[in-house]
């Protein structure tokens, strides 16, 4: 029950950020599966895992793809811990790489900290999902991680 309220008090949230600042949402993704990679640097080395490639999950993570009236674009993030924030307003720069029939991809940079990439698709079965992926590198613990995610809206 708990999971199910604050996954609506999120989308609500998102929403109203999306709404705020004139923006369509152009895609809704959830929970994400995928692997990682903590490299023996930093204060991640003394994990035991540190150095290998590991299964990860974010499930309470949820994210909103959005385009602006100006063309912007902007990915509105409702994090593991509840907390909402848009890429953009914490000083990422967020820039179309590419679009093809099937699939628009992201890219998010968060100067000397982060790079993230997104690619929003709709699959052979019809179903919308998003690959993305991350690399920390200006952070206390390093990391790089690639994820899935099933999308409940695709639009682009």
């Amino acid at each position: 029950m708990r999971l199910t309220i604050m996954t609506v008090v999120g989308t609500v949230l998102v929403s109203l950020i999306s709404f705020s600042a004139h923006a369509s949402d152009i895609a809704i993704c959830g929970a994400s599966e995928g692997y990682s990679y903590y490299p023996k640097i930093g204060l991640g080395a003394a994990d035991a895992n540190a150095g290998e490639w590991s299964e990860d999950r974010i499930s309470n993570g949820r994210f909103t793809a959005t385009l602006a009236e100006d063309k912007s674009f902007d990915i509105i993030v409702l994090d593991a811990t509840g907390g909402v924030f848009s890429s953009r307003a914490v000083g990422a720069v967020v820039e179309l790489v590419g679009k093809t029939d099937e699939t628009l991809t992201l890219l998010v940079i968060y100067p000397g900290k982060t790079i993230e990439t997104y690619t929003f698709l709709r699959n052979a079965d019809g179903q919308a999902e998003v690959m993305w992926t991350v690399n920390k590198f200006g952070t206390l613990i390093p990391k790089a991680a690639s994820y899935q995610a099933a999308c409940s809206f695709l639009a682009f």
